[in-house]
C-alpha cells in the first residue's frame, strides 16, 4: 500500500512539474500537413549504418534511402 502511494505521489509530482515549467513556443517553419516524420530516420534525416563483419568502431550514418535524406515523407492519407 505505501509503494503505491509513493508512486501516485511521484506521478502527481511529475505532471505538475510538467504543467508549472515554462516551455518554449513550438515554431514550425512550414506547414507539414501532407507530410509525415519518416519512421525510419525518425525525422533526421540520417540512418545508421551497422557494420556486421566483426569490425570495431562506431556505427556509420548516412542519408536515410526512405526520405532521401530530407526527413520526412508524403502522407499518403492527406486530402482524403
Amino acid at each position: 500500500m505505501c509503494a503505491v502511494g509513493l508512486y501516485v505521489r511521484h506521478q502527481f509530482q511529475s505532471v505538475a512539474k510538467q504543467i508549472t515549467t515554462k516551455q518554449p513556443p513550438i515554431v514550425r517553419t512550414q506547414p507539414q500537413e501532407s507530410r509525415r516524420k519518416c519512421v525510419m530516420c525518425n525525422g533526421t534525416g540520417r540512418s545508421t549504418v551497422f557494420n556486421f563483419n566483426g569490425g570495431k568502431g562506431t556505427p556509420n550514418t548516412q542519408p536515410c534511402p526512405t526520405c532521401k535524406g530530407a526527413g520526412w515523407v508524403d502522407n499518403p492519407l492527406f486530402g482524403r
